[in-house]
């Protein structure tokens, strides 16, 4: 790929990871976060559950819009907004109900980012480096996890939890800078209405799997550290398995990607199977140990969290002309699962305990698993039909 690409590739990743970081640095903060502002488990649910939750009730109309307003304007607008919530949240929550708030105004900036990012890979990349550029693209989400886990020994434990986000608004910043122009010979944004997507049932059954396997993963990075250090793990090794996981996540995502550039066929199968070892990981959190615990966050966000790259190649690649309608369509199934599931979660760690509600999280992930199995066995059979 030449350089122009890869910086389109680049910005969409720094982009995605702008709109994500409010949330997940609520949740690796949360020990902290909690302290200062006196909630529970339940609480710190309805806080992550609020940001995805106003991810997917923004997410369609705002995907149709993209497709009319543009990639590269609708990237500004979001990284503009989640850099607001971000400075919103360090420089004024000083209650639980102003963090929810601002967590809803960066909601709907990841569902405008998303369908942003996802137009522009798909109108500026070629069709045979998409695979990549989706997985570098999915990368962002372990690599924001990543930069928030750092964040507690380096900022929540010395300077305070309110400079992870002032330095998520500060990273807004940079990507807005770097971001430039539609380059010459850019197809420009549809100024009408698009026509209706073909073939809803099987993107409502997309959906459907891609929210369960999001209510069982959401849970990780949300609710990890707060209950590794509940079993003994401190803060500081909690926050650093955090990052690791992440980093094992990043691995797998970008190996997806390039794997979906090689095959024509099979995406979701191959999906099914990395829900299947990601619920496994989730399951060894249940056990309540350290020991299983340290090894079910790695297997948990490598394989529950990488899955989602090839979920977006196969739709890219069957809406060309629609990426942010298909977006607008498929991600709310993600986020509603993204938002029940810190909620359940919190609700049942609350009342019998992180074990009960880790296993919970895991059936959720199996069950997804076997949806995306069951999609991809229609999607064949469509296809040779």
């Amino acid at each position: 790929m030449n350089g122009s690409t890869w910086r389109t590739i680049s910005v969409g990743a720094l982009a995605t990871a702008v709109c994500v970081l409010p949330v997940f640095l609520t949740g690796a903060l949360a020990v902290q976060i909690r302290a200062d502002l006196a909630f529970g488990s339940l609480g710190l649910g309805i806080a992550v559950g609020a940001f995805r939750g106003a991810a997917a009730l923004s997410a369609s109309p705002l995907g149709r819009w993209v497709d009319r307003l543009g990639a590269r304007r609708s990237i500004r607008v979001a990284v503009a907004t989640a850099g607001l919530a971000s400075i919103g949240v360090a420089a004024t929550a000083t209650s639980w109900s102003i963090l929810v708030s601002w967590l809803v105004v960066g909601g709907c900036a990841l569902a405008l980012g998303q369908a942003g990012v996802n137009r522009l890979l798909v109108v500026e990349v070629k069709p045979k480096r998409i695979g990549i550029a989706f997985g570098v693209k999915q990368t962002a989400q372990p690599v924001a996890t990543m930069l928030a886990g750092l964040s507690v020994p380096f900022l929540a434990l010395t300077v305070g939890w309110q400079w992870g986000f002032a330095l998520a608004a500060a990273l807004a910043i940079v990507v807005l800078v770097s971001l430039p122009r539609r380059p010459a010979g850019t197809p420009p944004a549809s100024k009408t209405a698009a026509p209706p997507l073909r073939n809803r049932p099987t993107i409502l059954l997309v959906a459907i799997g891609f929210g369960l396997g999001n209510l069982a993963v959401s849970t990780v990075p949300a609710f990890f550290v707060d209950s590794a250090v509940r079993v003994g793990i401190t803060p500081h090794l909690a926050g650093g398995l955090l990052a690791v996981a992440s980093g094992a996540a990043l691995l797998v995502r970008l190996g997806s990607g390039l794997l979906s550039d090689r095959i024509s066929r099979g995406h979701l199968r191959i999906c099914a199977g990395l829900l299947a070892v990601g619920s496994v990981g989730i399951a060894l959190l249940a056990l309540g140990r350290p020991g299983p615990m340290m090894a079910g966050v790695v297997i948990s966000l490598a394989g529950a969290w990488a899955y989602n790259v090839l979920i977006w190649v196969p739709l890219m690649q069957a809406y060309p002309s629609q990426p942010g309608a298909i977006t607008g369509a498929v991600m709310p199934g993600g986020l509603i699962g993204g938002t029940v599931g810190p909620i359940v979660f919190g609700a049942i760690a609350q009342a019998a305990g992180d074990p009960t509600a880790w296993l919970v999280a895991a059936i959720s992930g199996a069950l997804a698993a076997v949806v995306m199995m069951m999609v991809a066995r229609r999607l064949e059979r469509e296809s040779t039909g």
